[in-house]
């Protein structure tokens, strides 16, 4: 479940903020290389009779700490949303929005007055876990949508963006040619 507080700050960054949980699965590859250097590398050269006081350890540690930098970086920067301009009304909107989490074979987990959360099974149908947590907020001119995990085929978000702007187009030239 998203707060106000994370849905507004979505809203206006264009960027997915993530509560704890979310963050520390998305996060998890830089939080572990962060522990295996920080914890590795002094507890290498204590066991081994070694001290800090020669180059290779400080090096080891300064690389792996911008490697876990450059990679912090590159995860947050694939919290960045989708925008897809909507000319329907929130109603409409939302049915859409609903109907291509359903064509993709995702469930809606949680849902509130501007944001749906749903999730879609592995594309391979193995296993008990699920692929991507797509998350979608409702504007009056606009959605933003992002999937995390990025197990949907194609690629998550973009092929959710793609199925998304398909039916909302669909849905507009229906109704502009009533």
């Amino acid at each position: 479940m998203m707060t106000e507080q994370q849905i507004r700050k979505s809203a206006a960054s264009h960027v997915l903020q993530l509560n704890a949980n979310d963050a520390f699965v998305h996060y998890c590859y830089t939080i572990c290389l962060l522990l295996i250097i920080l914890i590795f590398t002094p507890w290498y050269y204590f066991n081994n009779n070694q001290v800090f006081t020669t180059l290779t350890p400080w090096v080891f540690l300064i690389c792996g700490i911008a490697l876990a930098g450059v990679l912090y970086g590159w995860k947050r920067k694939k919290l960045a949303m989708q925008v897809v301009p909507v000319s329907l009304t929130p109603e409409e909107t939302e049915r859409v929005v609903k109907q291509t989490i359903n064509e993709i074979g995702g469930i809606v987990c949680a849902q509130g007055k501007n944001y749906i959360v749903a999730k879609t099974p592995t594309p391979l149908g193995i296993g008990s876990g699920w692929g991507s947590k797509i998350f979608v907020l409702l504007d009056d001119k606009q959605v933003l949508i992002k999937s995390i995990s990025g197990a949907l085929p194609g690629g998550g978000t973009p092929f959710f963006h793609q199925e998304l702007t398909n039916n909302i187009n669909k849905l507009t030239n229906a109704r502009d040619e009533a």
